[in-house]
């Protein structure tokens, strides 16, 4: 009988480390994927003003062969 609570309490003490093994890693890849969206988020504004720079700068450029 001893065998079988040992057994029972073993396999709970397992699945809760499980559990909570599962729990980390999900936060992992949640604050990884955070990080990976924010990145994306930098590099589309960097690209935007890159152009909106580019734009202005053609701009400039026809205006003075105009002239």
């Amino acid at each position: 009988m001893r065998f079988m609570q040992y057994c029972a309490m073993n396999r709970k003490e397992e699945e809760e480390r499980e559990k909570e093994l599962e729990r980390l890693v999900n936060e992992e890849v949640e604050k990884k994927w955070a990080q990976t969206i924010q990145q994306y988020k930098l590099e589309r504004d960097a690209r935007k003003k890159l152009l909106a720079n580019v734009m202005k700068t053609r701009e400039q450029q026809t205006e003075e062969r105009s002239n």
